[in-house]
């Protein structure tokens, strides 16, 4: 048995709205002893799947490897393609209680010649591209029986981030004043109290999704826009969404907040192993869609202000040195008093200097690049990839994309206390509409493979 400190990545431990969920098809019959050794020998590769969470009186967490727990698997058997996605509303509403469940459940949806293969994690575990390549790792092995490498990322550290990305004096001053307003609460809340509090959430905070693709043909000659006009799929994806967001009756203003994950792998290690592990930040520019411009000229004012910011490492690093410093058992409070009956005056300080729990008007994308399917092997009997990641406590609507060789999967999540299904779906299709419309062009230019393969963002 092994234990592993948890600091930054804490942030998410009581969170009730931390769920990462990919799916896949699989063409061919599901066969449950060949998937349970899969999953048995995913565990050794990626060991700290079989942890739970132990907390000490001083608030701190603690991972718990037990190499004796398995991954059960949630078999149900479905008629028809879209079965799945009743399964996944169902298992957004199930809290993981980290003191006995794993971070980490497997659901299949059998159909008799296929089936679908649903990963859902716990953000504490890891971020979207640790869901990734855990999917991944478990394809490799239940097709092609692989032996692979052991991966372990060591839990993320302050230590670990650029000394020049620090918070400055007044900021880490300020934190350090909420720290202390916090320790003198020394209140520990229990999988009980989060089983309660996480169903009082669920009561006005029940999530729906909304999945749209976008056409092979199209996407090549996004690619291809991409590569003339100088600027990221990202950031073509990010102007249409936001077009189609201040065009619908969920808006109103042309300021919006958009928060973009990011990928801090690449930043920080040179060969960054594919484990396991919380490498995500995200920065949160206020952008807008000018009417007077074209959708292209909007693309490139865009892309400018979220490369300025990408590009910073204050602004790239500044979420994850906050999480560095700040006391993140501070969330817990945050989150129970929110969403439960505890009450606390200096939870209450805490929130207005952090402004939390405040909804904008906004988007949270979430795009974890480009997997290519290897056209040699049992892989390519997978489709129709779907990623939804957490729905985002300071903005309206979050959205997972995922491209898996040349289909790109857009997902919308959104809550379905506050918006209909109809008002979202017709932001998503009229999304990709406007995309298709747009990909026309008489250039064709060459395919950037290299952009493309780097547009990896969780």
């Amino acid at each position: 048995m092994s234990i592993y400190p948890i600091q930054m990545e804490r942030v998410f431990y009581r969170s009730p709205s931390e769920h990462l969920v990919l799916k896949g098809t699989i063409l061919q019959s599901y066969h449950n002893t060949k998937c349970q050794r899969a999953l048995k020998e995913l565990l050794r590769v990626h060991p700290r799947l079989t942890c739970t969470v132990k907390e000490d009186q001083n608030h701190n967490i603690y991972y718990e490897t037990n190499q004796d727990r398995s991954i059960p698997i949630k078999y149900y058997v479905g008629t028809r393609e879209n079965d799945w996605k009743f399964v996944v509303k169902e298992e957004l509403k199930i809290p993981f209680l980290m003191e006995q469940d794993l971070t980490i459940r497997v659901c299949i949806v059998d159909r008799s010649n296929e089936f679908d293969l649903i990963m859902i994690m716990h953000h504490l575990l890891g971020d979207g591209l640790s869901l990734l390549y855990t999917y991944e790792d478990f394809l490799q092995i239940y097709f092609h029986n692989s032996k692979l490498p052991q991966k372990e990322l060591q839990p993320l550290k302050c230590s670990d981030l650029p000394k020049d990305s620090r918070l400055n004096f007044i900021t880490r001053a300020v934190i350090h004043h909420l720290n202390h307003l916090w320790n003198s609460e020394k209140t520990i809340f229990t999988d009980s109290d989060f089983q309660t509090m996480f169903q009082k959430f669920q009561e006005n905070n029940s999530n729906d999704f909304s999945i749209g693709v976008i056409d092979p043909t199209v996407l090549r000659q996004l690619y291809e826009k991409a590569h003339e006009h100088n600027v990221t799929i990202n950031s073509i994806l990010i102007t249409a969404l936001l077009y189609q967001v201040t065009q619908s009756s969920i808006s109103t203003k042309p300021d919006q907040k958009v928060i973009v994950a990011t990928n801090m792998r690449q930043k920080l290690f040179s060969n960054p192993v594919k484990g396991i592990g919380n490498y995500a930040s995200c920065i949160s520019p206020m952008l807008s869609y000018n009417d007077t411009k074209d959708f292209w000229s909007n693309v490139k004012l865009i892309h400018e202000k979220v490369q300025k910011q990408l590009n910073s490492k204050r602004d790239f690093f500044s979420l994850s040195q906050t999480f560095g410093v700040i006391n993140t058992s501070i969330f817990d409070g945050l989150y129970f008093s929110s969403y439960s009956d505890f009450q606390s005056k200096n939870v209450c300080k805490v929130r207005k200097v952090l402004k939390a729990g405040q909804k904008d008007e906004g988007l949270d994308i979430s795009n974890l690049g480009r997997f290519t399917l290897d056209a040699n092997s049992k892989l390519t009997l997978v489709k129709d990839f779907v990623y939804l990641p957490p729905t985002s406590s300071s903005v309206d609507i979050t959205v997972g994309v995922i491209t898996v060789s040349n289909q790109m999967c857009l997902g919308l999540i959104y809550n379905e206390n506050r918006f209909d299904y109809q008002t979202i779906n017709l932001i998503l299709q009229s999304t990709i509409a406007l995309l298709t419309r747009v990909s026309e062009s008489t250039h064709k230019g060459e395919h950037n493979e290299k952009e493309s393969e780097s547009e990896n963002v969780i």
